[in-house]
């Protein structure tokens, strides 16, 4: 059975809607930037799931569709982690909404699909509150419902080099990916998000900011990462 618009509405002002909004916004824009890696990307995932399905129930009521705002959640979520051409289509349709995005295909994100039995939860709940509670929840979701919109779509950030004006390339244990040997390239850039910055871009071309704790290794030559070359010096070492 389908949802009206004030049924999505006070779905998405549900206190558990609302604190996986908060966690989301927390995540995405502070933790995901002090300590990048797998804990602070399947947090972003399980929160979005919980923040989606209200979002999806506005919409499906906006296009009088009668499908399971969780259903179609849970498929579409599903869809784009596991292929990579979904993934990308993703990407351009976040961009519409707020600006460069960029959607990982990445089949271990379905471990956090429990994540919609909070959805549910959350659903069920303001469905059954009391008559006052229902017009706090509406008030809550009219209001919270743009936030939601930006933050479900810019959950990650998309970090586009620009003016770079060096490249090195590292192999060894990287922080965030700690239990094996890997090659990135780091790019210095001078306009990165404000300018400053520096980037990894990993084997499979994904980009994100150089993980805190490798950055005084690179400075100071530690034990754990090799510079194999630069584009000052671009012959690799040991060729």
């Amino acid at each position: 059975m389908g949802e009206t618009i004030r049924d999505a509405l006070r779905w998405l002002g549900s206190p558990f809607t609302a604190g996986a909004l908060a966690v989301l916004a927390l995540n995405d824009h502070v933790l995901k930037q002090a300590w990048p890696g797998l804990v602070t990307g399947k947090l972003s995932d399980a929160a979005g799931l919980v923040v989606a399905p209200p979002l999806v129930a506005l919409l499906l009521a906006l296009t009088r569709v009668r499908w399971s705002p969780l259903l179609v959640t849970g498929v579409g979520f599903a869809v784009v982690k596991t292929l990579p051409l979904a993934a990308d289509a993703a990407s351009a349709a976040l961009g519409w909404v707020a600006g460069p995005s960029y959607v990982r295909a990445d089949p271990t994100d379905l471990l956090t699909l429990p994540a919609l039995l909070l959805a549910h939860h959350a659903r069920r709940t303001s469905t059954e509150a009391t008559s006052l509670r229902r017009r706090v929840r509406l008030a809550i979701g009219a209001l919270l419902l743009p936030l939601a919109v930006v933050a479900t779509a810019a959950t990650s950030p998309c970090y586009a080099p620009r003016g770079a004006f060096e490249v090195e390339a590292f192999t060894g244990e990287w922080s965030d990916a700690p239990g094996s040997d890997t090659t990135r390239a780091v790019v210095h850039s001078e306009s990165l998000t404000g300018g400053g910055e520096v980037v990894t871009v990993d084997v499979q071309g994904r980009v994100g900011l150089l993980p805190p704790g490798d950055a005084a290794r690179l400075i100071d030559g530690g034990s754990r990462l090799r510079r194999d070359c630069t584009t000052s010096r671009p012959r690799c070492a040991g060729r």
